[in-house]
């Protein structure tokens, strides 16, 4: 609650306070009960009244539906339209690769990642005081995958899944981190330690442009190889293999 809105309550509430204790200073004994209730019933309704004008701040998020005078709507994730109110005091700002450059509501483009923030009014519309929009979402989506390497291919790792041969593309950069093996240091760690074979686990951001493929944050790679994947050499015979018994003779 704003430092105006508290000064605002307790003013309201000296009022309440003091306006029954005169009234009471001059009517007897027998109406007391009478004018308790009312001042509780008054003090409620007052508090009410504040609250509604408390505007609590609100941000809406999603993609930019329709425009209309000095409203638009805002489709969230959910499937649900947002109304949002603007005013001569709302701000416009537009992201292009990560540039920022103030707009006005008439170049505000539908299908734009958008985000609106202001306060919701009791009808339970958003009072806009700052309209943000992007070429494309701010928001990376972390995703974390396990498989098996199935090929080592510069800065990228093919992957697939043992159970549902689920298969990812795994780019990485300078950034990556790599750990496991059984290393402690991982700045000792790098791609050219990962092959075929290796079981890893990988934790990342989903690539807006390429399907099924992860920018790695961090890949860990796991003790041993994966079974099946091994060539196992022959274990020699503990028992002696008994000779042929000769044939009898004709």
């Amino acid at each position: 609650m704003s430092y105006v809105l508290c000064c605002l309550l307790l003013i309201i509430e000296a009022v309440i306070f003091l306006t029954p204790t005169l009234a009471l200073a001059q009517e007897d004994s027998s109406t007391s009960a009478s004018v308790s209730g009312a001042k509780a019933s008054v003090r409620d309704k007052v508090r009410e009244t504040i609250e509604n004008l408390i505007k609590k701040p609100r941000a809406v998020i999603g993609t930019l539906n329709q425009l209309a005078d000095s409203t638009l709507e805002i489709k969230t994730k959910g499937g649900k339209v947002a109304m949002i109110a603007t005013t001569i005091d709302t701000t416009y700002s537009r992201f292009n690769k990560g540039k920022k450059s103030d707009i006005k509501f008439e170049e505000l483009v539908i299908g734009d990642y958008t985000i609106a923030l202001g306060n919701k009014n009791t009808s339970g519309v958003v009072e806009a005081k700052r309209i943000l929009t992007y070429d494309k979402s701010p928001a990376l989506t972390k995703k974390s995958v396990f498989g098996l390497v199935e090929e080592v291919n510069k800065g990228n790792i093919s992957i697939k899944h043992p159970k549902n041969e689920k298969s990812w593309t795994i780019q990485t950069s300078k950034k990556t981190n790599f750990t496991g093996k059984g290393v402690e240091e991982p700045s000792t760690l790098n791609i050219k330690d990962i092959e075929a074979g290796d079981r890893i686990v990988v934790l990342g951001t989903m690539d807006e442009k390429t399907k099924d493929t992860i920018n790695a944050l961090r890949v860990h790679i796991l003790n041993g190889k994966a079974l099946g994947l091994q060539k196992s050499s022959p274990k020699p015979s503990l028992k002696p293999s008994t000779s042929p018994s000769p044939s009898p003779s004709p």
